[in-house]
């Protein structure tokens, strides 16, 4: 990726390019929103994906779902806090560090589609890491898959 990265050519399926994951650990089907310090996505639930057990997703597949989607929004913040300095975009390597206060509601089940909106609360900065404090919600359609707040860690190059 180059300095003149525009948001919106990522939104839909080219959101591979932004995340240091790739399939088959993606959990992140298209991009619909990004900002500074919120972010939605989408995941189509399919039956090949490592997060899927019983025709279901997981909690943990949930979890990193959620952890994508904001590590989403603090690597364009990163990227347009650089802007001019960054040669080639290297996405931030993420990890997840804590979850706090997470309720699970529903599984969403294979071939369902499930919404991501994150928004980052707080970030504390140390060294080439962040630390970012994220609430978030899944939601399939009208019903609340899940909720709740996590810590994620970002190392950038």
């Amino acid at each position: 990726m180059n300095a003149s990265f525009v948001k919106e050519d990522y939104y839909g399926g080219k959101v591979v390019d932004l995340l240091p994951h790739q399939p088959p650990f993606l959990q992140i089907s298209s991009l619909t929103l990004m900002e500074a310090e919120e972010a939605i996505t989408t995941l189509e639930v399919k039956e090949d994906n490592v997060m899927v057990c019983q025709g279901q997703l997981t909690e943990p597949g949930l979890l990193e779902n959620m952890a994508q989607t904001a590590a989403l929004s603090a690597g364009y913040s990163y990227f347009i806090q650089n802007q001019g300095k960054l040669v080639d975009y290297q996405p931030p390597l993420g990890y997840l560090g804590a979850i706090k206060k997470v309720e699970f509601h529903e599984l969403p089940s294979v071939n369902e589609s499930i919404e991501t909106h994150t928004t980052i609360i707080n970030t504390l900065r140390s060294g080439e890491t962040d630390i970012l404090f994220v609430k978030g919600k899944i939601r399939q359609g009208d019903r609340l898959c899940a909720e709740g707040e996590i810590k994620v860690f970002l190392t950038y190059p």
